[in-house]
């Protein structure tokens, strides 16, 4: 059964631009010197999520989680095993040439690492303008003036046309990639891990400009992150992915203040700051432990009872849009919220 998770549908909900259906991706696992197939590694499990327009969704896991390569199938960089990514209520499968160039277009991925994604070769106005000149969104006379304007909406002077990435900081090729991306006027813009390779300082000032130039552009966002603290500063949900399948989706508020599974808790527990530390120790991911039958978190998990070998749980509501894979959840949840109020106990009486 699939249970798409999304928040209630009511008349005052945007309409949904992108929706995953049991997306499923393997990768096959070879053995020998002739690399002959041993079998496969199941990367991404029957995920199910949709995102409203003017919304930010962030993906929030470990490395390894799958959460970048769920990214790359919505922006149609990869495609999934089963299942279907639907374009306002389209199957990208059911796209031709045209539509898929289109969606391209409408669906912009910013990179992690602008070092590698930004060609070295090539002047920041080459780089800016190269999608908007394959797409023919301007007369070329235009060129010039559109990669200016995208430029100063993310603070690059128009003095840097002429020059090449290596001339730039970190924070500076990471503005030059989001305006690459913002010149094709997207629809929807997915963020790979967009400020973890900048100085702490940085992040906050990308994670700022995201934030205004969402709501100048009226753009949605897909937010990779493993940064608890950014998912917190910028989502309106967030969807958490263990060993490549969901384990909670929330409103991003509701969730940081109660999650509901034990991975999510542990990552809260974990973050700097936190004034909840669980006994556990922090997430880590093992691709060893992936298991087709039963949870997926079990071996780590200090709540794990004999069902949740036997069989795997799937995302049930729990409140209103808040959706948990765990057969103890509201045991879980009800552990937090004594751990909430012991700290708040403690904090009074020091007061």
């Amino acid at each position: 059964m699939t249970l798409v998770l999304e928040p209630n549908p009511t008349h005052d909900h945007p309409p949904v631009v992108l929706r995953a259906n049991n997306v499923c991706l393997d990768y096959p696992v070879e053995t020998g010197a002739f690399r002959r197939k041993a079998g496969f590694v199941r990367v991404l499990d029957s995920i199910d999520l949709v995102l409203r327009r003017g919304e930010t969704l962030a993906l929030l896991g470990e490395s390894g989680s799958g959460k970048s390569t769920l990214g790359r199938i919505l922006v149609g960089l990869l495609s999934p095993t089963s299942g279907v990514v639907e374009f306002h209520d389209r199957s990208l499968t059911d796209f031709g040439r045209r539509e898929r160039r289109a969606y391209h277009r409408k669906v912009q991925m910013v990179f992690q690492d602008m070092a590698d994604s930004l060609d070295p070769r090539m002047t920041i106005r080459d780089i800016v303008a190269e999608g908007p000149s394959a797409h023919r969104l301007v007369p070329r006379g235009d060129l010039n003036r559109l990669v200016r304007r995208y430029l100063d909406l993310v603070g690059i002077p128009g003095s840097a046309l002429g020059k090449y990435p290596h001339e730039f900081s970190g924070g500076q090729r990471q503005r030059i990639g989001i305006a690459r991306a913002l010149i094709m006027q997207p629809e929807v813009v997915v963020a790979d891990e967009p400020i973890s390779a900048l100085d702490v300082s940085i992040q906050a000032q990308i994670l700022t400009l995201f934030e205004d130039l969402r709501k100048e552009l009226n753009l949605t966002y897909i937010f990779i992150t493993h940064n608890l603290a950014a998912a917190r500063y910028i989502a309106d949900r967030i969807a958490v992915l263990y060993q490549g399948g969901l384990v909670e989706v929330g409103e991003a508020k509701r969730l940081i203040a109660a999650p509901s599974h034990p991975f999510t808790q542990s990552l809260l527990s974990a973050a700097p700051g936190a004034k909840i530390r669980l006994s556990q120790t922090a997430p880590n991911v093992d691709a060893d432990s992936r298991t087709e039958i039963g949870c997926r978190y079990r071996t780590r998990c200090g709540y794990a009872e004999a069902i949740c070998a036997q069989v795997t749980p799937e995302n049930r509501s729990i409140a209103d849009n808040h959706f948990v894979a765990c057969h103890r959840a509201n045991d879980v949840a009800t552990a937090w919220k004594i751990h909430q109020d012991t700290v708040l106990m403690h904090e009074g009486r020091r007061s």
